[in-house]
């Protein structure tokens, strides 16, 4: 029970309410390291995962390419 508590505590000094997303699957690609600086970077800048960085990269590059089909 205390950890219930523990856990509502912290919801309440949340900055933003926590994404509800579907699971997210692994995948592996390689990509340069003066990327992955970049990505990083842009990531802690902006208090994102790197996860939620390419995520985002990549669904804008789809739709972009939907419209453009």
């Amino acid at each position: 029970m205390r950890h219930a508590y523990r856990y509502l505590d912290q919801a309440v000094h949340l900055k933003r309410p926590v994404a509800i997303a579907e699971p997210a699957q692994p995948i592996t690609f390689k990509i340069s390291g003066n990327v992955i600086g970049a990505l990083r970077a842009y990531a802690a800048a902006h208090d994102l995962t790197l996860s939620e960085v390419v995520t985002r990269a990549i669904t804008e590059f789809v739709r972009r390419a939907r419209r453009h089909a």
